[in-house]
This record gives C-alpha cells, sequence and structure tokens, in this order.
C-alpha cells in the first residue's frame, strides 16, 4: 500500500472527514498567519501574554501548527 493510500484511506464516516478537514485548515491557516504576521499574531501576541522569551517560545508554537 502507498503512502497516498494510506493517508486517504479512512473506515471514518463523513461527518467526520469533514470536522477533521475543517479543523485542519483552521490549524493550517492559523499556522500561516503566526509566520507571516509575527509581530502581531505570533512573537507580539506572547510578548502582550507576557510569557517569558517570546522570541524562543513563539517560532516553537508555530512550528507546532504547520
Amino acid at each position: 500500500m502507498s503512502l497516498y493510500q494510506k493517508i486517504v484511506s479512512t473506515n471514518a464516516p463523513r461527518p467526520v472527514i469533514l470536522i477533521r478537514l475543517i479543523v485542519g485548515g483552521v490549524f493550517f491557516t492559523k499556522g500561516i498567519q503566526k509566520s507571516l504576521f509575527s509581530d502581531e499574531v505570533g512573537v507580539g501576541r506572547f510578548v502582550k501574554m507576557g510569557i517569558p522569551s517570546p522570541e524562543f517560545t513563539a517560532p516553537l508554537a508555530i512550528s507546532k501548527l504547520i
């Protein structure tokens, strides 16, 4: 079985697949926003929340989402 077949083969009902696609799209778009607009959504947001070392922790959060 090829990698593509493993990825697309599932026994899940159609509503579950739809929910997975929607949630995946949200995570993908949020990750892109954090990469492109890091001052407002990435590091800048971490600074506003008071997270220590935002320059270090923000890229880790971005890489987890992408």
